[in-house]
């Protein structure tokens, strides 16, 4: 009997460690790796968290540089011509050739151009102008303190004895893209 009653203990032993073992393996086990999952998103949540309370405190700030943005591109708008405005750049131009009594020899306005994710386009002109050097300065002086953005490209300036200076002169107009509201 006493055999017996060892191999019973045993027995209970064994089942007891079997059962162990299996809880340790088939449920705790799974339930700490669930609670260190748990616990490294909680720690991501908390430095996410943080961080948008950085950024928010400094959301006043942001607003106050956003209008300050506006109120420049709003002010930079009334320096593009509009589309709609070309015409009247041009017969801007052809009155300060006039004023000047200068004679273009080419006068050609290009096509607009836009970039799809520019706010603003460029309207080339190619201008070509036979006149000394003094009304050329005083010509490009008054282009440029035009209320338009104007930008000259390229100048070359060719001069021979028997005639006057002439001037191949490429400038372009910044136009404002229609829909783009400052």
């Amino acid at each position: 009997m006493n055999k017996n009653k060892k191999t019973k203990t045993w027995i209970v032993v064994t089942l007891i460690f079997i059962l162990v073992f299996s809880f340790y393996f088939l449920v705790y086990r799974n339930i700490v790796f669930h609670l260190k999952d748990l616990d490294n998103k909680v720690t991501s949540l908390k430095t996410q968290i943080e961080a948008k309370k950085r950024i928010a405190l400094k959301l006043n700030q942001y607003k106050a540089e956003l209008i300050q943005l506006k109120e420049a591109f709003s002010r930079f708008s009334n320096y593009l011509s509009k589309p709609g405005e070309i015409s009247d750049s041009l017969v801007e131009i052809s009155d300060t050739l006039t004023q000047y009594n200068i004679k273009p020899l080419v006068f050609q306005p290009g096509e607009e151009k836009f970039e799809d994710k520019s706010m603003y386009g460029v309207f080339p002109i190619n201008l070509k102008i036979a006149c000394d050097y003094f009304t050329l300065i005083k010509f490009l002086d008054k282009i440029e303190s035009s209320d338009k953005i104007v930008y000259v490209d390229q100048i070359d300036i060719v001069s021979t004895k028997d005639s006057k200076p002439q001037a191949d002169i490429r400038f372009s107009l910044l136009l404002q893209k229609e829909g783009v509201k400052f």
